[in-house]
């Protein structure tokens, strides 16, 4: 299990979260998912910029939030020359040391 699943299951079903802890993960989550977009634009190979310019963080629920790209190739380039992988990587410590101060 996954350093993050184990964050999950300390604190139980995220969507049965009320109040106050609610609050608290939806805006780690929020911050780290635009760390995790920052550091993927930092790492992505840049050609034309086509590919780091469609880089993406958006929120699709309280507690729901998409990171990644959508060029038609990000998958290509990501096997080859990882910079989503990497940068969730770092999301996800971050995430973690934000729970921790809280």
């Amino acid at each position: 299990m996954d350093e993050f699943a184990k964050l999950v299951r300390k604190t139980g079903d995220l969507e049965r979260l009320h109040g106050d802890n609610r609050k608290r993960w939806s805006s780690a989550l929020a911050e780290s998912a635009e760390v995790a977009g920052s550091v993927a634009t930092q790492l992505v190979p840049v050609r034309t910029g086509f590919l780091r310019d469609s880089i993406f963080v958006r929120q699709e629920g309280d507690l729901k939030f998409a990171v990644g790209a959508g060029a038609p190739y990000t998958i290509y380039v990501e096997e080859t020359q990882p910079f989503l992988g990497p940068a969730l990587v770092l999301a996800r410590r971050h995430l973690r040391n934000l729970l921790a101060k809280r």
